[in-house]
């Protein structure tokens, strides 16, 4: 891999999907007369709905995938759900950055192999289990 190609050759695929749903999104909300930055843009709750829900899905993968004890017993799916957990934790640090701005204890945490820390996470949003 050259460092211009992408990590993941399915980024330009992601990308043109991403695109025509933002069209679509974009003709849906007009018809009310709704601009999308302003619904959903950093700092709207539109967006801490979404910043939300990203780390309850992190949290929900640990508690009910990765420590589940089938999970467990097969390496290769531990692997594969441990990586989309970190996948989803990389981008819930991306959207904090951009709801909180970059001196937001989020940002300072940038490593893409790191185990999620959870009690971290629930510091951070003040969610309890």
């Amino acid at each position: 891999m050259t460092p211009d190609e992408p990590r993941n050759p399915r980024l330009k695929e992601y990308e043109r999907d991403r695109r025509k749903a933002l069209r679509e999104r974009r003709k849906s909300w007009a018809r009310d007369g709704i601009e999308l930055e302003t619904q959903f843009g950093p700092g709207s709750f539109g967006f801490h709905e979404a910043f939300h829900v990203s780390n309850m899905i992190v949290e929900l993968m640990q508690r009910e995938l990765l420590d589940h004890s089938a999970v467990l017993l097969d390496p290769e799916w531990y692997a594969l759900v441990r990586s989309a957990q970190d996948s989803l934790y990389q981008a819930y640090l991306h959207a904090g950055r951009a709801h909180n701005g970059p001196t937001d204890s989020l940002a300072a945490d940038t490593q893409p192999s790191r185990a999620v820390d959870l009690r971290k996470v629930r510091k951070i949003t003040g969610t309890v289990q």
